[in-house]
């Protein structure tokens, strides 16, 4: 795992709690080396501080998610901006989950563990479904292949858009609970809240365009016509 925090203190605190649980930390106090790190060592998760002394950290997951190479890893965002526009950019630009200082040690640990759970899910040989291929409109989620088509053309999803859009296909046509995508997607035992799916699900439309249809159905969650 690579830890990007240009705050000694917190760099100190958050690798001791993730080396306790098992966790190989390899810390970076600004962009450049966090991306040279990444680059070297291939993490599965990464922990990336937003305010960053060379360059600002949404550039860094920018640069992280435009990647093919490194496009795939778990991003969780941290920062000591509670702003919802700062949430919103962190998941508009490919963060998988986003911790606001201060933050417990021990709320991180189970962040990092879930996120890292799901990963290796996610990444597990397809297929998933009993349709290895499902077709919505113009919307094609190929299971086997782990890829995702609108209109003909690969969609660039960050792994847990997919597993919720695979989670939908899987579900089309039924109405499912914000409790229940997370609980699908994220896992039981998810620390956010379900504003988590909203944000998701507004960036998969982004993407998605006019291929297919997600509903909202008030007061309850989301169907994939």
């Amino acid at each position: 795992m690579v830890v990007i925090e240009d705050d000694p203190s917190i760099s100190r605190l958050v690798t001791a709690a993730l080396v306790g649980d098992g966790h190989t930390v390899h810390c970076c106090g600004t962009g450049g080396e966090g991306l040279d790190a990444i680059s070297e060592h291939a993490p599965d998760v990464v922990l990336l501080d937003l305010g960053l002394p060379d360059q600002d950290g949404t550039e860094v997951l920018r640069q992280l998610r435009a990647n093919s190479t490194t496009r795939d890893i778990g991003i969780i965002c941290v920062t000591a901006r509670a702003d919802e526009i700062d949430r919103v950019l962190g998941f508009e630009l490919g963060a998988d989950d986003y911790v606001v200082k201060p933050f417990s040690p021990r709320e991180l640990v189970g962040r990092v563990r879930a996120l890292a759970r799901r990963l290796a899910i996610l990444h597990a040989p397809g297929p998933d479904a009993g349709d290895e291929v499902v077709q919505i409109d113009q919307l094609t989620v190929d299971f086997g292949r782990r890829e995702t088509l609108a209109a003909g053309s690969p969609l660039d999803l960050t792994p847990m858009e997919r597993g919720l859009i695979e989670y939908l296909a899987v579900n089309r046509g039924l109405a499912l609970s914000r409790t229940q995508i997370l609980e699908a997607v994220w896992g039981h035992d998810w620390l956010g809240g379900s504003r988590t799916v909203d944000m998701h699900i507004a960036q998969i439309r982004r993407k998605i365009g006019d291929a297919a249809s997600i509903t909202t159905i008030r007061g309850v969650g989301y169907r994939l016509e």
